[in-house]
């Protein structure tokens, strides 16, 4: 199946991490623009901001309405909503002991 998106791409990551929505967009060459990300680890977000120069805050999902997202202009703009599920049980930080 061949992507075909003639409008610009505006990511919203929930639970982000650092971002591996975001580079997998970017591996995979898309244009697309950070919109809207939501992770509430402080250490997580200051990678996050290294790794793609960008400048987000630290959020808590229970605190986010949908009017948050800043969801506008579909006319114009393709939104993106991915997430991703804690991984810390799978990394060094969580001794592997995940899954």
């Amino acid at each position: 199946m061949i992507f075909i998106n003639y409008k610009p791409i505006r990511l919203i990551e929930l639970f982000a991490g650092i971002g591996s929505q975001a580079k997998a967009l970017t591996n995979l060459g898309l244009n697309f623009e950070h919109w809207r990300i939501c992770e509430f680890d402080e250490h997580a977000i200051r990678s996050y901001n290294a790794i793609h120069d960008t400048n987000f805050v630290a959020s808590d999902i229970r605190k986010i309405n949908a009017s948050d997202l800043g969801i506008c202009d579909t006319d114009e703009h393709t939104y993106l909503l991915t997430y991703s599920f804690p991984c810390v049980d799978l990394s060094n930080a969580g001794k592997g002991a995940g899954m």
